[in-house]
């Protein structure tokens, strides 16, 4: 297992990439690594760095995460389910199960329902998220429609909250820093609910965590691996120059309502 530990969500991004110096084992077209575990102190301000760095690579070469970009939309955005890829928004905020104790299919707020569980217990074990379906594996459409995020569990102890979000597979170069963004909103908007709900302990959203039990470098983007970890760094070091962009790249989820 590699542990890999970043100040915040566009340190963890280049950390990453960093990794897959000298990988060289193989599955299909991709040089992967197996149990990998991001950890990602929180605060407010954790993806505005990736935020911007987004945002100005959008500015400079358009084309250079526009793959990736159109998929985490499709995913995180979107509410529909596409050929290619559920929706894991519509799964986390109308998430449809049956009832064996109502015989109804019921239609869960799955950020609502955790919070409200939460108010009422909230050192329990079981604060859990759902986006994989057991019934995803018999109709996907292709082998990648089944969800690459499969779960998030959040625990709270000593008055911290951490979100631990858990993968059975991600590409590195293309999808990452949004799923970094975007899990991260997740669990910002699991909190923002908890306090909503009047929860009257105190509580902070200390740290998220992720769990890649595959991530990977397609052969085909490996010769752009070094050229993004140097667009990084050229960011980090002209960031207060580069930093005023009013192209908001990243949409926002779905508020909470």
């Amino acid at each position: 297992m590699l542990e890999v530990c970043s100040q915040d969500a566009l340190a963890a991004f280049e950390n990453i990439l960093k990794c897959f110096e000298g990988i060289k084992q193989r599955h299909n077209h991709n040089f992967e690594i197996q149990d990998l575990v991001l950890r990602i102190p929180h605060t407010r301000a954790a993806t505005n760095e990736l935020r911007r760095f987004i945002e100005y690579l959008f500015e400079t070469e358009p084309l250079k995460l526009g793959k990736g970009l159109r998929k985490a939309e499709r995913a995180y955005i979107r509410n529909g389910d596409r050929i290619t890829k559920p929706s894991y928004i519509s799964r986390v905020r109308s998430y449809q199960d049956f009832s064996k104790r109502t015989k109804l299919v019921s239609t869960i707020d799955q950020i609502k329902s955790v919070a409200r569980v939460f108010c009422e217990e909230p050192n329990a074990s079981y604060h859990v998220i759902s986006i994989f379906r057991p019934i995803d594996l018999l109709e996907k459409f292709r082998p990648g429609y089944v969800p690459c995020v499969i779960c998030a569990d959040f625990k709270y102890r000593d008055k911290k909250l951490v979100a631990k979000f858990f993968f059975r597979s991600c590409d590195a170069f293309n999808l990452l820093p949004f799923d970094l963004f975007y899990c991260t909103s997740l669990a910002e908007q699991l909190l923002d609910q908890i306090i909503m709900d009047g929860f009257r302990g105190k509580i902070e959203l200390s740290q998220v965590m992720f769990w890649f039990s595959r991530i990977f470098v397609s052969r085909f983007d490996r010769g752009n691996r070094q050229p993004m970890i140097r667009k990084i760094e050229s960011f980090k070091t002209a960031h207060g120059i580069v930093g005023q962009r009013s192209r908001r790249i990243l949409k926002r989820l779905r508020p909470l309502g």
